[in-house]
């Protein structure tokens, strides 16, 4: 099956997009203490093996045709398989319910019914409580934000502006000569 980089790159987008969309409140940020995003350093006895061999971490329909993203422990490696596709002659997806999330394959000789899982949610800290850096109107006083006016009385001023400063120019101009 022949994939272009563009269709995996938003095969990609959509899970992430789906998994963000799943996840419900905020997680207890006392657990970062414990539970590292950046890993935890490694053990004396090497890694250590993930309770599941395989994990159902997406899915993404184009053309009424389903794709999975499923993560292999063994490898340490992800790899997005449509229905009856066989990855490295270990793993081959069988069906899929989409009413229940439930994906059926056969890894390794046995048959497992993965459940898609939610994604992690990782909150960064709070922007400090600084001012704002200083804007344009901020700076100067004297300008102030009017009220909401009409496109048409917003190009008759601009318009007024321009023949100021064309004036001024000419003023200027002539007082020179």
């Amino acid at each position: 099956m022949n994939r272009s980089p563009a269709k995996i790159l938003s095969l990609a987008i959509a899970c992430v997009l789906a998994a963000i969309g799943q996840a419900q409140e905020p997680p207890d940020l006392n657990s970062l203490l414990s539970n590292s995003p950046f890993g935890s350093a490694p053990s004396a006895g090497g890694p250590t093996k993930a309770d599941n061999p395989v994990e159902f971490r997406g899915v993404f329909a184009e053309g009424g045709e389903y794709f999975f993203n499923l993560y292999i422990a063994a490898n340490t490696r992800s790899e997005w398989l449509g229905l009856d596709e066989t990855y490295d002659e270990k793993l081959t997806v069988k069906t899929y319910d989409a009413d229940k999330q439930q994906l059926t394959v056969d890894y390794q000789g046995k048959t497992l019914t993965l459940t898609l899982g939610s994604a992690k949610r990782i909150i960064t800290a709070a922007a400090p409580s600084n001012p704002p850096p200083a804007t344009a109107q901020s700076a100067n006083p004297s300008v102030q934000p009017g009220p909401a006016m009409s496109d048409q009385e917003r190009l008759s001023k601009i318009a007024d502006e321009i023949r100021r400063r064309r004036a001024l120019r000419q003023q200027a101009l002539q007082k020179n000569q």
